[in-house]
């Protein structure tokens, strides 16, 4: 069964010390750059929103290939991430990600599965795999250094 990601934006913002209050624009564009690199909405067949308070002040990059951003403008992020989930058809596909604890009490009660910044962000968190010629260049390294122990061992002079 796909799931539906709704993000507050600002939240997941600030919280992950993503841009200052001087340049939102660029904070935005971070977000959505990192929940794109590293896939966090999981399966294709997810869908994910990013919900942001106010309106869109300037032209905000993203297509089809990206994820869905709205703002939210003559109301607040959070009261539109709670009509979201209380319009959609089926609550248990829907996947709120905040740490406002009111949205996530509220979100929880419509039938919503929650989860935190920490939580959804985590594997953005991890380090990234070696790829063999970082493994290559270590095992070298290793190598010749076991090789120059050797030498000053058995060749004593």
């Amino acid at each position: 069964m796909s799931k539906h990601f709704i993000i507050d934006g600002y939240n997941a913002m600030h919280k992950l010390s993503l841009c200052d209050d001087d340049n939102l624009q660029a904070g935005r564009e971070r977000l959505v750059a990192l929940i794109n690199k590293y896939k966090l909405a999981g399966s294709g067949n997810n869908t994910l929103t990013i919900v942001f308070d106010g309106k869109r002040d300037t032209f905000f990059p993203y297509n089809k290939t990206e994820k869905g951003v709205i703002f939210t403008q003559d109301e607040t992020a959070d009261n539109k991430i709670k009509r979201m989930v209380e319009e959609s058809k089926n609550t248990r596909r829907m996947v709120v990600v905040s740490d406002d604890n009111e949205i996530r009490y509220y979100t929880r009660g419509m039938g919503a599965e929650v989860r935190s910044n920490a939580e959804f962000f985590a594997k953005a968190k991890r380090k990234p795999k070696k790829n063999i010629s970082d493994k290559m260049n270590e095992y070298d390294e290793r190598y010749s250094n076991i090789t120059e122990e050797l030498k000053k061992i058995w060749l004593k002079k």
